[in-house]
């Protein structure tokens, strides 16, 4: 059961591999510890709430910018930065944020939505990771049971043991995950269509032949490090020149129900609300969730996803229209129509001046 008055939840399931790199272990995706009811602890992969976040961030920028290039207006680069980035530097401006523009912030379509800017406005909603719906984290408290929510079908493992077989539900991210293996080929080095390189390239043979060269020579002197010295830093090693490369990633398996959720602050006003389920619908149309989609990965579908908000309903409201669809339901129309109107009174100046800094030093003035 959900325990907040304004959210949206729902389901991402996957039709694709979802691959989410561990900055700390290559080829492996990011994971993250569960405490079950029984207290023990249990690794389970997960989308990060500050990627999705910034996805968001990004998809409601592009609305924003395309309104105002409809105005004729164009914006300095550090506007663009901030509206892209949240900020325009690493460093927030030491002045100091002043009443007049917190107040004023608060009903602005984008900056009272995602705050940031200059003097770090405060946002009107937060995002959670997207956590695997399994047995862990329903027990954990991070996926609800049941409920509003609707019964989860958890996903199971399935093996054969003395010529039987067995079934237990997955928990953890050795059952959640898998391993694909990538190929890339060096069509130079390998001499692939050499007639259409001979066609095409000029100086083809010498320039092939001092390739292969080039690429002997690195074989040999990366042999050599290995012979010579482990002790030798990165940087001092001979790297790898040619193309061709073998290389294995982890990903999260297709049909894994992923958590959606997000909480939105009771004075979130009609127009923001517009705009966050605006960037959501682009974002679900785009079908790119974490890396590698060049090969596909990252696609899903949501399921059960809803919206409660008291300026729009005192109940839950389907965002679209159906399951597997990035059409905005007709329900959350008035939202949409409100967002409309407040891009229609954008004003350029106003935006920049979030993002503009203004301390001034006076000691280095001096």
């Amino acid at each position: 059961m959900q325990v907040f008055e304004n959210y949206i939840s729902g389901v991402v399931r996957l039709t694709s591999p979802l691959y989410v790199a561990d900055l700390d272990e290559k080829g492996k995706t990011m994971t993250r510890p569960v405490f079950r009811g029984d207290g023990k602890r249990v690794m389970v992969p997960y989308f990060p709430a500050n990627d999705l976040r910034g996805r968001l961030r990004r998809k409601a920028a592009k609305i924003i910018l395309d309104a105002l290039a409809q105005k004729g207006a164009r914006v300095p680069l550090e506007t663009y930065m901030g509206l892209q980035c949240g900020s325009a530097s690493g460093q927030p401006d030491r002045a100091n944020l002043t009443v007049e523009e917190a107040y004023r912030s608060r009903s602005n379509v984008y900056m009272g939505l995602f705050g940031g800017g200059a003097r770090v406005l405060p946002s009107r909603f937060s995002v959670a990771d997207l956590l695997p719906i399994v047995q862990a984290t329903i027990e954990a408290g991070c996926v609800p049971s049941g409920g509003d929510a609707g019964e989860f079908v958890l996903p199971s493992v399935i093996w054969s043991k003395d010529g039987e077989e067995k079934q237990s539900l997955a928990n953890s991210a050795y059952d959640l995950t898998s391993k694909t293996n990538m190929v890339r080929r060096d069509d130079v080095a390998n001499l692939d269509d050499y007639p259409t390189m001979q066609s095409v390239v000029e100086n083809c043979d010498d320039a092939v032949m001092a390739y292969q060269n080039k690429i002997l020579a690195n074989s040999e002197a990366r042999k050599n490090d290995k012979k010579s010295g482990a002790d030798q830093g990165d940087e001092e090693k001979t790297k790898k020149s040619d193309l061709a490369n073998i290389f294995s990633a982890e990903e999260i398996a297709p049909g894994v129900r992923l958590w959606n959720s997000i909480l939105l602050d009771s004075n979130l006003t009609l127009a923001q609300l517009g705009l966050l389920l605006s960037a959501f619908a682009s974002l679900v149309k785009e079908q790119r969730l974490g890396g590698a989609s060049r090969r596909g990965n990252g696609r899903f579908v949501c399921e059960q996803t809803v919206v409660c908000h008291s300026e729009l309903a005192s109940v839950e409201l389907p965002i679209f229209v159906s399951d597997a669809s990035a059409v905005l339901s007709p329900q959350v129309a008035p939202a949409l129509e409100a967002m409309t109107n407040a891009l229609n009174t954008l004003d350029v100046q106003e935006i920049n001046s979030y993002f503009i800094n203004r301390f001034v030093d006076k000691k280095a003035a001096a």
